[in-house]
């Protein structure tokens, strides 16, 4: 759905740039979904709006390296006062999301990519701007229009949201001056069906806009005098009845001359056949009376894309530069296929706070290696102080003298671990990790050390220093050690590719960054796209967690577009109360729920933590805890003193029957909650055909929790097999009402016989 810049304004604020029979005219376009490169930007020319040439040999000319790393339907726009052009478009990758189209419509990206330029020739970097409203899917085919009347631009797109469930799409728009600050969303356009790839063009004395209606996979015509409406059906139009047909784009192909009304082409694409645009022609825009046009060619299949008309002087410019200096890099592999299934680990957070040495996390990682990696438990992660040489308990303390190298990146305290000394790092640790088969992971602050600041350290790679890119302002409420960093600084940015070029040497495989998950704003969003550059280009995969929740959900699209799991909640303990209020959150999370993107419920306080008591769970409530975080597919990271967990903890963390749930099982939803405290979850069980059922009794009393097979999908003789057994069960006819003990769990695989 793209409009030419020209034609989105009344002719009577055009420039002569535009007002004049047009020199020529530029396409932007993608080629589709064959590999990550093809959903980017290519541009063609044309000297007469009929026969297209590529530019820069076809390839792509501009590369979205920020959000899903895929762009779709560009967007091209001149300002009004033909001072810039804007380019805009889909934040998306279908390539890299492994053609996960519901993933898309229900939580993709809230986003759309920007790009600005003085001369069609020198863009800058894409940004990413949130615009959609919060709850709603991916922000589709957005194009814009500058309204008179208001002195802005109109900007809309099409998405669905969860008021609906997320079945229908609208036409949304925000307001904005300068493609920064964008105003608050509201509908646009909203029709009976779904309506997607919406065009919108003036032709100085009324506008009129192109729909696609997803229902009948038809293009409608309605026309207004004034942007606001009201607008009116043209029942006339006469392509109407084509089908098969998106992405309409309209253009004046030819201005009007002496007793000749301009001629307007509007291309539809036939998608439904794999045909490209089609163009068809009018002399008439209101009567809605168009034409199939011969004489137009294209140097390969132009998918939904838009025109922008050009004057001499920026024609001859493309024609002169039809090559960009150095073909653009791909986009970084997908971050998402770096964590398939949900992460199962160990993290020293519960059981020794800030005071893990290096000997105890040795003795941990034998036992994980012996113990648990045999069940897929593969993460050792370090958590926080680790370069702070006389950390105590779970505390911290303003002013500690931290590790740090000249650069003002921190380094294990020589003090904890032995082996970082000369400049080792966790190198050495890092390799006994990886001898035994595990992964290797630490914890992070986000920012930049509070005492490299008052150092003043150089930021390596760069002239400037730690107080050029430090937000001083920004800090974290409960932990003193660090600033913000102003990632949108170039500076700020090789900040961060410094410190994964670190940690890269080190052989780390996990990163969980903290003070980035609460309240997500600008800085952290920010900080959160500036690691996920750096690590794409330190040249070794790591899995990147965010914490500590409460994550908005509002911002469920930006985080999984960049980390492979974020939390859901504060810091979770062995707490009850804290255990209920966590199927909420996770029942919230499950449109963000997908392989390589896993809303985090926290670590499971497990064993003996906090140095050295158990935990308060009861065997029921642990029971619970693993259920729950298994159905919901939440990563497994246990928090208890390895090398003190004793046999009832270890068959817990071991039953790979209910490990297989949380790896392996799909389409995974509450299915009913009651006043009562009863639930149920349900998910399918791709490799038998069948459903895993995980039932609750959050109630204080012993209680039945009653389930009709046909609400599970499930008609006939049924099996039921109890998963934390490994016992088949008898199947009752009709239902399933197994007796839950109080605050207690059960776990199922039922299939028709």
């Amino acid at each position: 759905m793209r409009l030419p810049p020209a034609l989105v304004v009344p002719l009577s604020l055009a420039t002569s740039a535009l007002s004049a029979a047009p020199a020529g005219f530029l396409f932007a376009t993608f080629k589709g979904e064959k590999t990550p490169l093809t959903e980017q930007i290519y541009f063609a020319i044309s000297p007469d709006g009929r026969n297209w040439s590529a530019l820069n040999d076809a390839q792509p000319v501009l590369v979205s390296d920020v959000g899903e790393k895929g762009v779709r339907d560009p967007f091209l726009l001149r300002s009004h006062d033909d001072k810039k052009f804007y380019l805009i478009a889909t934040d998306l990758s279908v390539n890299l999301g492994k053609g996960d189209w519901s993933r898309a419509v229900r939580a993709g990206s809230r986003s759309i990519v920007i790009w600005e330029s003085a001369d069609l020739l020198h863009w800058t970097g894409p940004r990413l701007v949130p615009v959609a409203p919060e709850g709603a899917g991916c922000t589709w085919a957005p194009e814009a229009v500058y309204d008179e009347e208001s002195g802005d631009y109109l900007v809309f797109w099409a998405s669905t949201d969860k008021s609906n469930d997320f079945a229908k799409h609208r036409i949304w728009a925000a307001r904005t001056k300068d493609f920064v600050s964008f105003g608050a969303p509201f509908v646009f356009i909203d029709k009976p069906t779904s309506v997607i790839d919406t065009t919108v063009i003036h032709d100085g004395t009324a506008y009129y806009r192109f729909t696609k209606d997803e229902k009948y996979k038809a293009v409608s015509l309605e026309t207004a005098p004034r942007l606001a409406g009201p607008w009116r059906d043209i029942p006339e139009f006469s392509l109407a009845k084509l089908v098969g047909y998106e992405g309409p784009e309209c253009y004046r192909i030819e201005p009007a001359a002496e007793g000749r009304p301009a001629t307007w082409c509007l291309i539809l694409d036939h998608y439904a056949k794999g045909l490209g645009y089609q163009p068809f022609i009018t002399r008439d825009l209101a009567s809605g009376q168009f034409e199939p046009a011969a004489g137009f060619t294209f140097p390969f299949k132009f998918r939904h894309g838009s025109i922008l008309p050009l004057n001499a002087a920026e024609l001859k410019r493309l024609q002169e530069n039809r090559q960009t200096s150095s073909p653009p890099a791909p986009p970084a592999a997908d971050h998402r296929a770096l964590a398939p299934t949900p992460p199962m680990g160990w993290n020293s957070w519960d059981a020794f706070g800030t005071t893990l040495n290096e000997s105890q996390a040795r003795a941990q990682a034998d036992v994980m290696a012996a113990q648990l990696l045999p069940h897929g438990w593969r993460y050792f992660t370090v958590d926080i102080q680790w370069y702070e040489p006389s950390s105590k308990g779970h505390d911290y303390r303003k002013d500690a003298k931290l590790a740090m190298d000249d650069f003002g990146r921190l380094l294990p305290a020589p003090e904890k671990f032995p082996s970082a000394a000369g400049g080792a790092g966790f190198k050495p640790l890092a390799d006994y990790v990886h001898a035994r088969g595990l992964k290797f992971g630490i914890h992070l602050m986000r920012g930049i050390p509070r005492q490299a600041v008052a150092q003043n350290t150089p930021v390596k790679g760069t002239a400037v220093r730690a107080a050029d890119i430090a937000l001083t302002s920004s800090t974290c409420k409960w932990n003193p050690d660090m600033f913000g960093v102003d990632a949108t600084l170039p500076a700020g940015q090789a900040y961060y590719d410094s410190l994964f070029e670190l940690y890269a040497s080190w052989g780390v495989d996990f990163v969980k960054v903290d003070d980035l998950s609460r309240p997500y704003d600008a800085v952290q969003l920010a900080e959160v796209e500036a690691i996920r550059r750096a690590i794409d280009r330190c040249g070794r995969p790591m899995v990147f967690s965010t914490s500590p929740g409460e994550t908005p959900l509002a911002s469920g699209a930006h985080v999984a577009a960049h980390a492979n799991l974020w939390r859901i909640s504060d810091d979770f303990w062995d707490k009850w109360p804290e255990l209920v209020a966590q199927f909420k959150r996770l029942h919230e999370w499950t449109p963000f729920r997908a392989p390589g993107t896993w809303p985090d419920a926290d670590m499971l306080p497990l064993g003996i933590i906090e140095f050295k008591r158990p935990t308060r769970f009861t065997p029921d409530e642990q029971r619970t805890m693993m259920t729950l975080w298994s159905i919901a597919r939440s990563p497994l990271i246990l928090g208890a003193d390895l090398t003190q967990m004793d046999a009832a903890t270890l068959a817990l963390l071991t039953n790979d029957e209910v490990l297989a749930v949380n790896q392996h099982s799909t389409a995974n939803r509450q299915l009913f909650r009651t006043d009562s405290g009863l639930i149920a979850w349900l998910a399918d069980a791709p490799d038998s055909g069948g459903k895993y059922l995980a039932l609750f009794n959050t109630s204080d009393s012993a209680a039945p929790v009653p389930v009709a097979y046909a609400d599970l999908g499930l008609s006939g003789n049924v099996s039921i097999r109890d998963l934390w057994s490994a016992q088949d069960l008898p199947a009752p006819p009709d239902r399933f009402a197994p007796e839950l003990p109080a605050h207690g769990s059960g776990l199922y695989l039922i299939r028709t016989r």
